[in-house]
């Protein structure tokens, strides 16, 4: 029969824990890297929407009437009959 110490059977259960335990710490790490990445891209790409949003808006209110513009200051005025 196979003769183990209890110093080498503890160290041998500490390996043995040891290793699937950083194995899965690396796995959780990667995960979380990628999902912070990617939670950051899509706060920049909401970012980005209100900014084009607000843009759209301010655009919007703030287009100048028909007829008011500098185009039409440029255009001679057609007479009336």
């Amino acid at each position: 029969m196979v003769e183990v110490s209890i110093g080498e059977l503890l160290a041998a259960f500490v390996a043995a824990m040891g290793i699937p335990s950083a194995i899965m710490g690396i796995i959780v790490l990667r995960f979380k890297s990628h999902y912070e990445a990617r939670e950051e891209a899509q706060a920049e790409k909401a970012k980005a929407q209100q900014d084009l949003f607000l843009l759209s808006e301010y655009v919007g209110q703030h287009r100048p009437r028909r007829g008011h513009g500098p185009r039409h200051a440029a255009r001679p005025h057609k007479r009336r009959r």
